[in-house]
């Protein structure tokens, strides 16, 4: 299992907030036990926790964005037959 897309994608500079964030994987996602967490710059957790499955791909909303700076991203996917992917 990798990811093979990403919106946004790592280093990009965003000028307006995102309503969400998504990661695509190679294979098929499960429907439970997926996670995303977005942090800001300060640590801060700024995902909403809503987390949508639609095959590939896994999708976060957001709340909306107030620091400057480097966000980041931590993820576990899960896809039947596969290890589960874990990553920031």
């Amino acid at each position: 299992l990798t990811i093979t897309d990403a919106s946004p994608k790592m280093g990009d500079a965003l000028s307006t907030s995102p309503n969400v964030v998504s990661l695509t994987t190679s294979a098929p996602l499960m429907d439970l036990g997926n996670s995303i967490v977005v942090y800001d710059p300060n640590g801060v957790e700024v995902d909403d926790g809503s987390i949508a499955i639609n095959g590939n791909s896994a999708i976060v909303g957001m709340k909306p964005l107030t620091a400057t700076g480097v966000y980041t991203v931590t993820y576990t996917l899960i896809s039947d037959g596969n290890p589960n992917l874990n990553g920031m």
